[in-house]
C-alpha cells in the first residue's frame, strides 16, 4: 500500500458564514409531537437548509415557491 491512502470521498472544503436557526414546532400530542428544526441560512437571508424529525416533504420545499 502507497504511503498516502485516502481517507475520504471529500474533494473541497470551503469554510463559510451562515446563520443556524433551532426552532421547536409542535403542540405536544400524539397527532402534533414536538420537533425540533434546524435551519441555516446565508446573512442575506436566503434559506440554505432545513433539518427536523417527521417533516413533510411538501412543507419543507414551500418555501422555494
Amino acid at each position: 500500500m502507497g504511503k498516502h491512502k485516502r481517507l475520504s470521498n471529500v474533494d473541497s472544503v470551503k469554510q463559510i458564514n451562515v446563520i443556524e436557526v433551532k426552532s421547536i414546532r409542535g403542540s405536544g400530542t400524539e397527532e402534533d409531537p414536538i420537533t425540533c428544526i434546524i435551519e441555516y441560512f446565508l446573512p442575506d437571508g436566503t434559506r440554505l437548509a432545513r433539518v427536523g424529525l417527521n417533516d413533510n416533504p411538501e412543507e419543507i420545499h414551500e418555501w422555494r415557491k
